[in-house]
């Protein structure tokens, strides 16, 4: 079940909290709001202004994540498994605005962007001094903490504070969510944040305080759904790095004063951009304990990331991310010039069609946007005192599509240093050839000969790529033939003669008028550790001429692989030495295979065979299995991490006939023994670990009914991409167009729409988008009144998985757009790049 899910079962307890909630909570705003029910037992909420209470942790062992029987669960709880930690202490209370406040006094903290309304519209007012600090970025946060002595809690961390060593629910054990516990949604109105400290009944095992609701809190880690499979048994620091190079999130825990009451469960998590402030995130700090990072673990980008205009509520909501956002990111600052004028290079990026002011202090500056670089260039006088500062503060005014305006404070950029020469920011080109073999050749020019070019990559890959100095301040690079929206997007770093640093971050234009790459298939491959941890094989190649990888093969062994997306598959290894260079055999859809030698083994602190197995075994009865339409006693097993795969079924020596419904799920039929018997059902994997569970023998119908079959299938005409069809017989002659009857189809992932053939009788036609890995499609027909009517298809992914259906044809006049951003946002247009001229937005 997904999140969205999740916050519509928790609607049904919302609308019973609402009833309490008008007779129980103030009806204005002049006054801070107090808590729904009161104080309960009759403790003030202590002060939390000038300093900070904490409470020790005792080290000790817990069990952290959900069971999957658990219907509020998320995946991303899975699999439940123990953990151990060191002791430690933790804050009693959020941190508040008050105890932030002392922190920018001090300055060491940025300042709270103030916003008009809502939590975030009384950070200064004294009245509100304990109340939890809300508007801080995750770095704002992880900056307090360690002003303050301290750091944030990891997420094993947080949750055994919030649940104790037997592993509660909610922080007070099993009862449901209420506003005398929490405050949630409907718990305030307006809603708002309580004072710390209000809600006793609501305490956890160690007495904390609002580890539910009120507001989020960041933690430590960065967000991997499926890390719990790999998470370490003890003191677990999560990720070394993010899950998504395109959307790094952070984890926040325990709800806030907008959240639902499922989200009030001490399991719950969630991932944020670290880079926003948010209307209900805050914080607080553990103490007397270091948390020592590894060496790979990666550290959050010197990035802002706001969310503009000022009307309603205030900042964003992390459960409900606003349309208004801008990035401001790879700031860099240039020496003055004789005329004491410096040059600002920033990256901003923001809907299409904002609109930017840039300023330092009062001065606006004069930009001009490089889209090759996708930067602004901007100049203007130096501030006062430049030679002093560590930091420059820039600001950016944005005016976004909808009118409404932000502007953008707190963006600090390094000042520049060693500045007795002025740095003439040296005309940089790039161009790349076309594509041979799967590969393309970039040539660098740069008018300074005295940069030395040390790293350059394809900021897609973490490996660096083969280059050389082929001339005079030129560097030709060998890089795998992968695009963004017809651009190459590379990332230099070097060193001039004098050890300053000098980067690059060219998006460089395919050539046009290039002919078909008809070379060998060609597979790049990059090797790295799968979240810090697990020594990985990632392979890279054109997916539209064999399909994508089946199978990955080293000596003989199958190896755990998975697909991330078209074109791109990880594969990890489980015994190779550290330094071993191998080879690996890929076998591709269409039935493909070749050879990728002289792969060298990373060193990862990890080890797969230590990774958490997951599984359930359920009993079903299924039909259309071993060529009849008969039901079948059999199982349904379900197993994690999504990417293993399921080797073997058997049950009392006697293997099962099995359909393997993609990756982490197989439906097997035909279990040995009568009706109401327990037997053993032996699960095996493919790096050879078997697990047993044992299951009982359903009582099934039998039918004497024609099997339904498939009968063809193909595109579907309908005005998106990748939709198909496929037909299937009943062999129902009753059936008709003119039958009134209610169809259901779908493989669990995917939902197909179904109708009865027009001119077939018993013939039902089904269309929806193209499944993207295998699964079993169910089928069922209703005639009003009567029971459903179901029949499973194991095979059906065979029926559509080898269609290649074009996309549509959009009708644009790509000539209307005159920058490339406004172009290469409509999928059906290209930036042609003219060096002899201006460049243009083209029809693709």
């Amino acid at each position: 079940m997904n999140k969205t899910a999740h916050i519509l079962a928790g609607l049904g307890v919302t609308c019973i909290l609402l009833a309490i909630v008008i007779a129980c909570t103030p009806g204005g705003s002049e006054a801070p709001p107090t808590p729904a029910m009161g104080t309960p037992g009759g403790n003030d909420a202590p002060a939390n202004t000038l300093g900070a209470e904490v409470i020790s942790i005792p080290g000790g062992t817990f069990w952290m994540g959900s069971d999957p029987s658990d219907a509020l669960a998320d995946t991303d709880e899975f699999p439940a498994h123990q953990v151990t930690l060191s002791g430690y202490s933790i804050y009693t209370h959020e941190v508040t605005n008050g105890q932030y406040a002392n922190c920018v006094e001090a300055g060491e903290c940025s300042p709270i962007r103030a916003r008009a309304n809502g939590p975030l519209g009384h950070a200064s007012d004294p009245a509100y001094g304990d109340y939890p600090v809300v508007g801080v970025t995750w770095e704002m946060a992880d900056t307090y903490c360690a002003w303050a002595g301290g750091r944030l809690p990891t997420e094993a961390e947080w949750e055994y504070a919030a649940r104790g060593a037997d592993s509660l629910l909610y922080p007070w054990g099993a009862e449901q969510p209420a506003c005398d516990r929490v405050n949630m949604a409907g718990c305030a109105t307006p809603p708002g944040t309580m004072l710390v400290g209000s809600f006793a009944l609501g305490n956890s095992p160690f007495g904390l305080w609002d580890m539910s609701g009120n507001v989020w809190e960041w933690t430590q880690d960065w967000y991997a759904e499926a890390f719990y499979s790999f998470s370490p048994a003890s003191d677990p620091i999560g990720p070394h790095t993010y899950q998504d190079a395109d959307r790094p999130l952070k984890v926040v825990r325990g709800g806030g004063l907008d959240s639902n009451p499922v989200q009030m469960r001490s399991a719950m998590r969630l991932g944020i951009r670290p880079y926003r402030a948010y209307n209900d995130v805050g914080f607080r700090c553990v103490t007397g304990s270091s948390l020592a990072l590894p060496d790979d673990y990666t550290q959050p980008d010197d990035l802002v990331e706001f969310v503009g205009g000022d009307e309603g509520p205030g900042a964003e909501d992390p459960e409900d991310p606003a349309d208004n956002w801008l990035h401001a990111h790879y700031g860099y600052i240039h020496c003055p010039d004789e005329d004491n004028q410096i040059l600002v290079d920033i990256s901003l990026d923001a809907p299409e069609g904002t609109t930017y002011t840039v300023r330092v202090g009062e001065a606006i500056f004069d930009c001009l946007y490089d889209p090759d670089q996708n930067k602004y260039h901007c100049t203007g006088p130096a501030p006062e005192g430049l030679s002093e500062m560590d930091k420059v503060r820039v600001y950016v005014d944005a005016l976004f599509p909808d009118g409404s305006t932000d502007e953008v404070g707190g963006f600090y950029i390094a000042a520049p240093h060693d500045c007795e020469e002025t740095d003439p920011s040296p005309v940089f080109t790039a161009s790349v050839s076309c594509p041979e073999d799967g590969w393309v050749t970039a040539t660098f020019t740069y008018d300074a000969s005295d940069v030395t070019w040390q790293e350059v990559y394809l900021r897609s890959m973490d490996t660096p790529l083969a280059c050389e100095v082929t001339g005079e301040g030129v560097l030709t690079c060998l890089a795998p033939d992968i695009s963004e929206d017809g651009f190459y997007e590379f990332y230099l770093y070097g060193e001039n003669d004098e050890g300053l640093g000098r980067k690059r971050w060219p998006d460089v234009p395919a050539p046009e008028g290039c002919p078909a790459d008809d070379g060998e298939f060609a597979v790049g491959v990059e090797t790295g550790c799968f979240l810090g941890d697990i020594p990985t094989a990632t392979f890279y190649y054109d997916e539209s001429m064999h399909g994508s990888v089946k199978t990955v093969q080293d000596a003989g062994e199958y190896r755990l692989h998975m697909n991330w997306s078209d074109g791109v598959t990880e594969s990890m290894y489980t015994d190779e030495t550290p330094g071993l260079v191998t080879t690996m055999t890929l076998c591709f859809q269409d039935g493909f295979c070749m050879d990728v030698p002289e792969i060298t083994v990373p060193a990862c602190p990890g080890d797969i065979s230590a990774i958490t197995m997951g599984y359930t075994v359920s009993n079903i009865c299924v039909s259309g299995f071993l060529g009849t339409s008969e039901w079948y006693p059999g199982v349904d097993i379900r197993y994690w991490p999504d990417f293993q795969h399921l080797e073997s079924v058997s049950s009392m020596g006697n293997p099962l006939e099995c359909s393997f419904a993609g990756g982490n799920r197989a439906v097997c039929a035909a279990l040995p023994g009568n009706s109401g018997d327990s037997v053993a059902v032996d699960i095996c994997f493919e790096d050879g670990r078997c697990y047993s569970e044992t299951t009982t023998v359903n009582d099934c119908p039998t039918s004497t009914a024609e099997p339904w079959t498939f009968n063809t299938s193909g595109c579907h005409p309908w005005p998106e991409p990748n939709y198909v069809f496929f037909t299937v017989d009943t062999h129902y002659d009753w059936l008709t167009e003119d039958t009134e009857i209610a169809y259901t189809a779908t493989d669990g992932i995917r939902v197909y729409t179904c109708v009865t053939h027009p001119s077939v009788p018993g013939r039902v036609y089904c269309y929806g988008l193209k499944p993207q890995s295998v699964q079993t499609l169910k089928l069922c027909l209703q005639v009003p009144g009567e029971p459903s009517d179901c029949q499973s298809f194991p095979d059906y992914f065979n029926w559509v998985s080898s269609l290649i259906c074009p996309e549509p044809t959009p009708v644009v006049a790509c000539s209307q757009f005159t920058t490339r951003d406004t172009c290469t946002a409509n999928p059906a247009c290209r930036w042609s790049f003219n060096p002899a001229g201006p460049s243009t937005c083209v029809n693709k």
